[in-house]
């Protein structure tokens, strides 16, 4: 099925919507809330109670946004020429692994922030050799700052958007003030939204340290399990391909894929740096994995092989959510 991207990019980007719709169709049966808790930050509590407690409402938002994230993801490997031949796998294989069990498939601060992660890559990409790169820096600090204040552990992009800099542009202390302005000036937009509203404003100081979720043995089951060793070893196998995903590929995606694993690897430290990061940060690396996957599939150039994968990962996911597989 996914096979068929390659011949017209457009009509299967339409084909994504009901596709996206069936695989997270768990969600829409069987809504669910997510819980706010004391990790969550102000700023995801805010929109949370805004957005009421319409279980069915949230679904639908998650649904919109795994489509939405996968379609620009696609489209910024396809514009930039990372991949050898066009192809939509890494927006397929995102919405497959987004919603691989159910606990994933709701609405959750994560999800929301990883849209503005999103658009933060695109934001990174921009400004390799592009003239008006000035203002994708700055947005590159309103991203950086507005998803961490949506998921405190994303903090981190606001350091690795100095390793950024540096990658594409070198040491420019012009570049790394931009970057300083952006966030300041997103600071001072939801200081400035809060204090119109009469939000209360709070924030924790006991995020730093090792995430709890990862010490927690009765947190672990077969699933949760299963999920973390799929999207782990997509994570070592891309780390351990990188030569190989850079062969035939012009100097300016080479330069792009090198990002992408910048990014990798600064965000797989995480769990280890701040105590609210949970599952549902595994998000952000299906990400970055489904975008391995495609770099591997596209250099094979072999559809059946593609099918196979795919619909493994579809039994999976149904025996999940249906509880066809309970181990």
């Amino acid at each position: 099925m996914i096979s068929i991207v390659r011949n017209n990019q457009i009509i299967n980007l339409l084909i994504l919507v009901p596709y996206t719709f069936i695989v997270r169709a768990h969600s829409l049966i069987y809504p669910q809330l997510y819980e706010i808790g004391e990790d969550d930050s102000f700023l995801a509590k805010w929109i949370f109670s805004w957005l009421g407690e319409n279980a069915l409402l949230h679904s639908i938002i998650s649904v919109l946004l795994v489509y939405a994230i996968a379609v620009i993801v696609a489209v910024l490997a396809n514009k930039y020429r990372l991949f050898q031949r066009q192809n939509l796998f890494s927006a397929y294989f995102f919405v497959l692994l987004a919603s691989l069990i159910s606990e994933i498939q709701v609405l959750s601060p994560v999800l929301i922030a990883l849209g503005f992660f999103t658009l933060y890559i695109r934001s990174c990409m921009m400004i390799y050799r592009n003239h008006l790169n000035v203002f994708e820096i700055f947005n590159m600090g309103l991203f950086a700052l507005l998803s961490g204040m949506l998921y405190p552990p994303f903090m981190m992009l606001i350091i690795a958007s100095f390793f950024v800099i540096l990658f594409f542009e070198g040491f420019d202390v012009k570049a790394f003030l931009l970057l300083i302005l952006g966030v300041l000036a997103m600071a001072i937009i939801i200081y400035s939204f809060f204090y119109f509203f009469d939000i209360p404003f709070s924030t924790d100081t006991e995020t730093l340290g090792m995430s709890r979720v990862l010490s927690d043995g009765s947190y672990w089951v077969f699933d949760r399990i299963l999920y973390v060793s799929i999207v782990m070893l997509l994570m070592l196998f891309g780390l351990s391909s990188y030569y190989t995903f850079l062969k035939k590929k012009i100097i300016d995606a080479r330069k792009r894929i090198t990002f992408l694993f910048l990014i990798t690897i600064l965000m797989s430290v995480i769990p280890f740096l701040f105590v609210a990061t949970d599952i549902y940060f595994l998000l952000v690396l299906a990400l970055l994995g489904s975008l391995f996957i495609a770099f591997y599939l596209d250099g094979l150039r072999n559809n059946v092989l593609v099918e196979t994968i795919h619909l493994i990962l579809i039994i999976i996911l149904f025996g999940f959510q249906f509880s066809f597989i309970n181990i």
